[in-house]
Order: C-alpha cells, then structure tokens, then sequence
C-alpha cells in the first residue's frame, strides 16, 4: 500500500504539482522502510520533488 501510494501521488503530480508540498516530509520518512519496493517508490518521488523544487538537494541527502 506505502508503494502504490507513493507511486500514485508521483503521477498526481505530472498534473498538479502543488500536491507534492504535503507529501515532501513523508516521502522522506519512506526512504527508510524496510520494504525495498518502498524505499524505490520513495526514491522515484523524491527525485519529482527534487526536480519540482520542494526539497533541496542538500536536504534530500539527510536520511534519518
């Protein structure tokens, strides 16, 4: 489900941007999931906020 979801708002995405605001912080926190399949979903994602401006390059390597 943590993929799908992740998956879906990063196709949102290409239509409205503005969505990936709220998503930003959460995306982050999945980069950690033990689920592999997660973690690539959170990184697709990441890389469209990367690209959208919502996070920085420098904060997107700080992974908790």
């Amino acid at each position: 489900m943590k993929r799908r979801a992740l998956l879906a708002f990063q196709k949102l995405a290409e239509l409205e941007p503005e969505i990936l605001r709220d998503i930003a912080t959460k995306a982050r926190k999945r980069l950690g999931d033990p689920d592999a399949s997660v973690v690539c979903a959170a990184l697709t994602l990441t890389d469209t906020l990367l690209e959208a401006s919502f996070i920085s390059r420098q904060r997107s390597s700080m992974v908790n």
